[in-house]
């Protein structure tokens, strides 16, 4: 049996102390798995389940999103927000995922 190559150790880019639930506008950036064009191939998908957010999470809103082929780049705006950022990302990648059928659309 093959050794298991270990995952690399990421660059935590979040700053410590910082609540990522409170108000304020935060720009965030995306990426598919492998940088493959997903998100030029699911285009209407991705784009409806994003503008779709607002309405699933109250007080997140959608101040500008630019959809490339492999990443998506998006300010969300947080006005009393009862969640913070991270998990604000995983449903919208989850729900994008369980659309699509593709269990592997994003990057980590």
């Amino acid at each position: 049996m093959p050794a298991v190559k270990p995952l690399p150790v990421r660059r935590n880019a979040r700053l410590k102390n910082y609540d990522y639930a409170s108000n304020g506008y935060y720009f965030v950036t995306v990426c598919a798995y492998n940088n493959e064009p997903n998100i030029q191939k699911h285009q209407e998908t991705v784009e409806k389940i994003l503008h779709s957010l607002p309405e699933k999470i109250p007080g997140v809103k959608i101040d500008y999103t630019c959809l490339m082929p492999a990443h998506i780049h998006t300010i969300f705006i947080f006005n009393a927000v009862k969640k913070n950022l991270g998990e604000v990302i995983r449903i919208f990648k989850a729900l994008v995922s369980k659309e699509t059928g593709i269990k592997d659309f994003w990057q980590r």
